[in-house]
């Protein structure tokens, strides 16, 4: 969904109701997110299953690496962590085109970015 306004119509709280709106998780939705937040090392504290929609708004300076995930150690990145949920791109027409490439190219080889090896 595309959102197009002025600054103060409303575009970010309409966005940040979208998860209440969308239908209820079911226990495997709610595992999957569980898992991911889980990996990510962002499981909020005392919470076992994660039972509502995740709501993401990463930055729009935000590197391809933290979009899809990756690095040295390789963590789950904003699309991931979106999963079952909304994914927000606040002013994204600045950087969607790369964006949009690298998330593409990701779905097409089906892989995540890796980085380098560590020299000993």
């Amino acid at each position: 969904m595309l959102m197009i306004g002025p600054p103060g119509a409303g575009k970010t709280l309409m966005a940040r109701a979208l998860p209440a709106i969308l239908p209820r998780m079911s226990v495997d939705e709610s595992l999957d997110v569980t898992r991911i937040y889980s990996v990510a090392d962002a499981l909020p504290e005392g919470i076992h299953l994660i039972k509502n929609r995740p709501f993401r708004a990463p930055h729009h300076t935000i590197s391809n690496a933290g979009l899809v995930g990756g690095g040295n150690w390789p963590h789950p990145g904003e699309i991931s962590l979106a999963h079952r949920g909304v994914s927000f791109w606040m002013n994204c027409l600045n950087s969607a085109a790369a964006h949009l490439k690298c998330c593409a190219s990701r779905l097409k080889t089906r892989s995540s970015p890796s980085a380098a090896p560590r020299a000993p």
